[in-house]
């Protein structure tokens, strides 16, 4: 309860916020807390009016939010089940999860019990039984998977499943399946099926392919810098490329139109790329 006395105290004014959580949930257990009124918050005079009235609306919307979640689809059969632990068929070791239900067989909580070693993993009834007790849960599935790539339940995993059964079973609870998965194979120890994990087309697709607008600009950068590159090698400056490239374009686009040189691009060029001066021709004598 030390969490759930933190949370209270900051819905509390100080001082001693802490000591009086501590009194209200020693007066009213947490499942009264719930639905306990302002008043009978008010009576255990560890909080004022202003106080109970926080706490009363932040458990209204904590039941708001939990009321507008989605709810997981329940489980049907062995194929939906292993299909929530695709990654445990191609693991280099044993090891035991849970998936733990409500009533509706719908999942609650995913939880990982044992590791064991490449051949064998050791877990007790006693601490399935404690998880599922922890977690609130109407029902357990139990799935472990065979490195050696054989899903066929050994002795071993069907005495554990009728020991677990039968602890579960006394306190009111009930082992759904006990699922053994190897790669994409997988075996049932309570009903003897047997069956392929199905692939769903999102786990089968790969990254989603690069545009080729987004790949074609990275090649023109990339050839835009090499260019660059050779002319600052050459002792010439990039922008002049550029330069005619841009002029170049503008009689593409306009072949009818004449090419204009303004003065400064003309001394431009004639900075950039040094040219032979022209010769003039000899005068003939008079």
């Amino acid at each position: 309860m030390p969490e759930l006395a933190l949370a209270l105290a900051c819905l509390l004014d100080p001082p001693n916020a802490l000591e009086r959580a501590r009194a209200v949930l020693g007066a009213l257990p947490a499942a009264r807390l719930r639905v306990a009124p302002a008043a009978l918050l008010r009576a255990t005079r560890a909080v004022s009016r202003a106080e109970a009235r926080r706490v009363g609306a932040a458990f209204t919307l904590a039941f708001a939010a939990l009321e507008r979640r989605p709810r997981a689809s329940a489980i049907d059969g062995p194929e939906d089940l292993v299909g929530l632990f695709p990654e445990l068929g191609t693991a280099g070791r044993e090891e035991v999860w849970l998936l733990h239900v409500d009533g509706a067989d719908r999942p609650i909580a995913r939880e990982l019990v044992a590791r064991g070693g490449p051949a064998r993993c050791d877990v007790a009834v006693a601490d399935v039984v404690r998880s599922v007790l922890a977690a609130g849960a109407s029902g357990v599935y139990v799935v472990h998977n065979h490195p050696s790539g054989d899903p066929t339940p050994s002795a071993r995993d069907v005495a554990f499943t009728d020991r677990l059964d039968a602890q579960l079973g006394a306190l009111g609870l009930t082992l759904r399946d006990h699922v053994v998965l190897a790669g994409l194979r997988w075996a049932s120890c309570a009903s003897g099926r047997a069956g392929r994990l199905r692939v769903s087309a999102s786990r089968r697709s790969a990254a989603p392919p690069r545009s080729p607008s987004t790949a074609a600009r990275r090649r023109a950068l990339r050839a835009m810098e090499l260019r660059a590159s050779r002319l600052i090698a050459r002792g010439e400056r990039p922008h002049a490329a550029r330069g005619g490239d841009h002029h170049d374009r503008e009689r593409r686009a306009d072949p009818e139109r004449a090419p204009t040189s303004s003065p400064s691009a003309g001394a431009s060029r004639a900075a950039c790329s040094p040219r032979t001066p022209a010769r003039t021709p000899p005068r003939a004598p008079p």
